[in-house]
């Protein structure tokens, strides 16, 4: 009975959709990212921002010559290459996708109001694209992409995107997989 639960409990989460909510704004004063409500990216605070003062503490105190030894160990194991056209191929060719839901709004107005109307129109024509796009890799359920022009304002572009992709851990696996097999072994050729 409790080989048969922790069984049903394992398969639940493989099966399980996961939400993974990633939200963009950017105002004239003002960008943020935010994944599951964390931070990640702000002017104020932020996990990126923190990771990288980190970093910038620890560069000052490493020597040039550890650095360096440490690039050669990398370098020298590099022997496999990511074929970029074969994960193409494997993505776009993937009925196993992951689920993407989008809402946007964009509200933007250049100098003159003729400018604003030609924007406009050239981002009414980007919304087909990056739908094409998205459907490669995911299953597209909602596409939602408001554009706003303001036709008598000085210069403004804000955006607000919240957009939710779908994935449970079979298809994180199976993404996975697919990156693996897309990697090429690289043979070194001697010199002449």
């Amino acid at each position: 009975m409790v080989i048969s639960i922790i069984i049903l409990l394992i398969i639940l989460i493989f099966l399980l959709p996961i939400p993974l909510k990633i939200t963009l704004y950017r105002n004239k004063k003002y960008f943020h990212i935010k994944i599951f409500n964390i931070v990640l990216l702000s002017p104020e605070k932020g996990v990126l921002n923190d990771l990288l003062k980190k970093s910038n503490k620890k560069n000052s105190k490493t020597s040039f010559n550890e650095n360096n030894r440490n690039k050669n160990i990398l370098f020298k194991r590099k022997n496999k290459k990511l074929s970029l056209i074969s994960l193409y191929h494997s993505i776009v060719n993937n009925r196993f996708k992951p689920w993407f839901k989008l809402n946007g709004k964009i509200d933007f107005a250049l100098d003159d109001a003729a400018y604003t109307a030609i924007g406009y129109g050239l981002l009414c024509n980007l919304h087909p694209i990056l739908y094409g796009i998205l459907k490669q890799a995911f299953l597209v359920k909602k596409f939602k992409l408001e554009i706003n022009p303001h036709f008598n304002e000085d210069k403004i572009l804000n955006f607000t995107i919240y957009s939710i992709i779908y994935f449970n851990l079979a298809h994180a696996i199976y993404i996975l997989y697919l990156i693996y097999n897309s990697f090429e072994n690289v043979e070194e050729v001697a010199p002449i």
